[in-house]
């Protein structure tokens, strides 16, 4: 009964958990397909010559296409195969412009929109275990950390009051299934809050702090390793000593009456 109980749960959880990850597909498949209707790709030569420079200067060599669509409220980069920045129909100044694709062009840079589907994964997986949706709430978080840290690290006082500036405005911008399908620039108030604070106390870490780092992290990957080796060693060692049979202490009885035999058949 206990193997019929353990073999229903897991398909129970089998099942659950490929519901999920279909309905995820679909609200994303949904979401692209509102958008695709709307979008009209930007013909500018000026806006696509300057989006190709700031991914020349992070090192992108796919085209990224930039479209502008009323079906959203906030800027975006969606798609794997075929990438592209969303704008807004809503009048952007120059430099918000410049910092949101140089955003969004980062998001694509560090594979975020991996990430993202990859916990949306686990989620499914583990829909049964309440941490993990705190875990994609702090992987969110330090997502968007992580790309301001890289947008602003080469950025002087007024680059970075200026990217601070897009964010507030892009701050309270939600679009349906956003979350699911794209990378979008507006977040919660708390973590707007958060990040314009860190790009307020951002300082670029030295190369005397970052290779210290590097070397701890040796030392303790290098500790793990040992400490794991020396622990299957113990482990290997007694297992050999278990499976060694003991000796007998006494000769059995059946011994000396062969042994007479034996002698016996020689006299």
């Amino acid at each position: 009964i206990a193997k019929q109980v353990l073999n229903y749960s897991g398909l129970m959880w089998f099942v659950v958990a490929a519901v999920l990850f279909v309905r995820k597909i679909f609200i994303y498949q949904r979401f692209v397909r509102h958008v695709r209707r709307s979008w009209i790709p930007v013909s500018e030569p000026e806006l696509l010559d300057h989006v190709a420079l700031l991914a020349q200067r992070l090192e992108i060599k796919k085209a990224i296409d930039l479209c502008i669509s009323p079906a959203i409220s906030t800027p975006m980069l969606i798609g794997f195969t075929k990438p592209r920045v969303l704008l807004p129909q809503t009048a952007i100044s120059p430099s918000e412009l410049e910092y949101t694709i140089l955003h969004e062009l980062t998001h694509y840079k560090r594979k975020d929109m991996l990430y993202k589907w990859l916990v949306q994964l686990t989620l499914c997986l583990h829909w049964f275990n309440p941490l993990v949706y705190l875990m994609e709430k702090e992987i969110s978080r330090c997502c968007e950390l992580a790309c301001d840290e890289a947008v602003i690290k080469n950025l002087d006082g007024s680059g970075k009051r200026a990217y601070g500036d897009t964010l507030i405005n892009a701050a309270g911008k939600k679009n349906l299934g956003s979350d699911l399908s794209s990378v979008t620039l507006s977040e919660s108030g708390e973590l707007l809050k958060e990040r314009l604070l860190a790009i307020l106390h951002y300082r670029k870490m030295s190369k005397r702090l970052l290779a210290l780092a590097l070397a701890m992290t040796l030392l303790f990957s290098a500790c793990g390793t040992v400490l794991g080796a020396y622990v299957k060693r113990e482990k290997a060692e007694e297992s050999t000593v278990e499976e060694i049979p003991e000796m007998p202490t006494e000769i059995p009885q059946e011994y000396p009456a062969e042994q007479d035999e034996e002698t016996d058949n020689k006299t």
